[in-house]
């Protein structure tokens, strides 16, 4: 499963969305919010993602302590693709395995 947050990096969404659905808000790829904030711990904990997506324009990576973070949360893997370099993520799977590739 995917979480598209969009601008949402409030944590209040996730929480209410675990207390809500707890067995349904774990997911595979959590798609990270708008800008690359540094969302807090909750959000991470309520998704428990395999893997984070960040899309950003060149000058907004994501810092080294949020990626630092969202290992030490349990995220096996991230990508980090920025729009003029990159351009779309594209994610397929078979069902058994995510795969990630971009394409300008």
């Amino acid at each position: 499963s995917v979480a598209l947050t969009g601008d949402n990096s409030s944590s209040t969404n996730a929480k209410n969305a675990a207390a809500q659905f707890p067995n349904l808000i774990k997911v595979d790829v959590l798609k990270n919010p708008h800008h690359n904030g540094n969302c807090s711990d909750s959000l991470y904990k309520a998704y428990s993602p395999k893997y984070v997506v960040f899309t950003t324009k060149d000058g907004y990576l994501p810092s080294s302590s949020l990626l630092n973070k969202i290992q030490k949360l349990g995220v096996s893997k991230y990508y980090i693709a920025t729009n003029s370099k990159d351009g779309n993520v594209v994610m397929s799977s078979n069902g058994t395995t995510i795969n990630f590739k971009t394409r300008n």
